[in-house]
């Protein structure tokens, strides 16, 4: 009775075990099926990777969901053309600019006067005159660029654009009353129109919100000019003789280019890109220009007088000038050489609006 009773005894004590282990390693199987699915689903989340949904997992977002957050990623680090990675961009626009640091010049204003010759004496007798400032910066001009950003807030731009310049003219208007035996009255009109073309380079810093979708940003930098301008004179003299009541008109034309060195300034914009979508936006900035020119050469292009060419009839020193920083005595000066002459800074100052589209990488 006792060795059946300790035999009931030891085969409880095994198969009890035996079960034991077989229900933990059950569990155990189920909770590593239960770990391998949940670091899929951790995964998942972390790369956006679109994993098929079984039976035994639910996934956290749709594939809907995962293209949304791939394209906001790209619209964030695109807009303005940059982000927390970087990015490259291009840029063209067009704007005007408004002249700014005016300056006068010496025989451009609105003049009105007369003289009157009375026993062959000359009185002037002024009516009005106005001056006129001039800016050669005034005008449309064609932007261009690139650019890169380090991050979303700092950058470098390498702008250029090209000036084509305003006029600005003066006009000087005299008329000359003569009582001598044979009187004749003579209007002569003087005018003289300024206008400029330059191309610019203005490498920029760029300081930028980093917003979505309205990014306001700011740039300031140096801004090296190479170009020239022109100015063109127009006489008009007209003399009416009222014993015979005959008009004689004479006119005469020239142009002359200023040119030769280099224009050196500052520049600086605020403004705002618009996200159109990812690789895209619209900016409008406003552009202010701090830049002087002094011409090194110039040289009369044409010179007509009532339509008969006489350019070719002058010398070398009478088409051309060389402008220096300080003048000196010179008894070597030929009729074959160049004139010298004091050089002037002329304003190309300028504040505009500028718009345009720009492109990220």
């Amino acid at each position: 009775m006792k060795k059946i009773f300790f035999l009931l005894t030891f085969c409880s004590i095994f198969y009890g075990n035996v079960f034991s282990q077989i229900s933990f390693n059950e569990v155990k199987i189920k909770k590593s099926n239960v770990d391998f699915i949940q670091d899929n689903i951790n995964i998942q989340n972390r790369l956006n990777i679109f994993i098929p949904k079984t039976n035994d997992s639910k996934l956290l977002i749709s594939d809907e969901e995962n293209d949304m957050m791939r394209s906001r990623r790209r619209s964030r680090g695109r807009s303005r053309g940059g982000s927390s990675d970087g990015g490259i961009y291009a840029y063209f626009g067009l704007g005007y600019g408004l002249g700014q640091n005016s300056e006068n010049i010496d025989g451009v204003s609105i003049k009105n006067d007369s003289t009157m010759n009375i026993l062959g004496m000359d009185i002037t007798i002024p009516t009005s005159e106005e001056q006129v400032s001039v800016s050669m910066g005034k005008g449309l001009c064609i932007n261009w660029g690139l650019g890169f950003m380090v991050n979303s807030n700092f950058g470098f731009e390498l702008g250029m654009s090209y000036l084509i310049g305003g006029k600005s003219t003066g006009t000087h208007t005299n008329v000359n009353i003569s009582t001598t035996t044979f009187p004749v009255t003579t209007t002569t009109v003087d005018e003289k129109i300024f206008s400029a073309n330059m191309f610019r380079i203005n490498p920029s810093i760029i300081i930028s919100s980093g917003m979505e979708g309205i990014n306001p940003y700011a740039k300031f930098g140096m801004i090296l000019g190479f170009g020239s301008y022109k100015m063109e004179e127009n006489n008009t003299s007209t003399a009416f003789y009222s014993m015979t009541d005959t008009t004689i008109t004479s006119k005469t034309a020239s142009s002359r280019t200023f040119d030769g060195g280099i224009a050196i300034g500052f520049n600086a914009a605020i403004g705002c890109a618009f996200e159109i979508n990812s690789n895209l936006s619209f900016f409008g900035e406003v552009n202010l220009v701090s830049l002087s020119y002094a011409p090194t050469k110039s040289e009369l292009n044409s010179y007509t007088v009532d339509g008969v060419d006489q350019l070719s009839t002058m010398s070398v020193s009478q088409k051309q000038i060389e402008y220096y920083e300080i003048l000196k005595p010179n008894t070597a000066l030929t009729q074959d050489m160049p004139s010298p002459a004091l050089k002037k800074s002329i304003s190309f100052g300028s504040i505009g609006l500028n718009l345009g589209l720009r492109i990220s990488f």
